[in-house]
């Protein structure tokens, strides 16, 4: 269950409907008040040994940093904000902000299970007739 929860916080609803059986939640339940680009979560693949992922986040900093190095000053997206370790249940992954070279470059990476769009999700909850 631990693992569930933890899933759906990084990916939404995609996770969630997983999460509880399969059921497909009703249209608008899920709602993506995302306005802007508030950059990435990279979900990294279960069972990385913690030597992989910190060779992954470097190796993301690199690219990043080059990347800074090729630009005229604009569009400096900030790199890895966060990162994400809940060894106990497999899970890894990190947030950010890249530019589209990079981002392009870390979802062909082999570590990574995928890449989604930071965003908010809201749940709304219709109390029933019946309740």
């Amino acid at each position: 269950m631990k693992k569930c929860i933890i899933w759906a916080l990084a990916l939404g609803p995609a996770l969630v409907q997983k999460a509880v059986g399969g059921a497909v939640a009703a249209p608008g339940l899920f709602e993506n008040k995302a306005s802007q680009q508030r950059g990435h979560i990279v979900i990294l693949a279960e069972g990385l040994h913690d030597r992989y992922v910190d060779t992954h986040l470097d190796w993301v900093r690199d690219l990043h940093k080059r990347s800074l190095k090729k630009r005229d000053g604009k569009d400096h997206r900030q790199g890895i904000q966060h990162t994400y370790r809940a060894k106990s249940v497999g899970f890894h992954g990190y947030a950010g902000s890249f530019s589209d070279d990079v981002l392009d470059e870390i979802k062909r990476h082999n570590h990574v299970l995928s890449v989604e769009e930071d965003g908010f999700i809201t749940a709304e909850y219709n109390k029933g007739e019946d309740a």
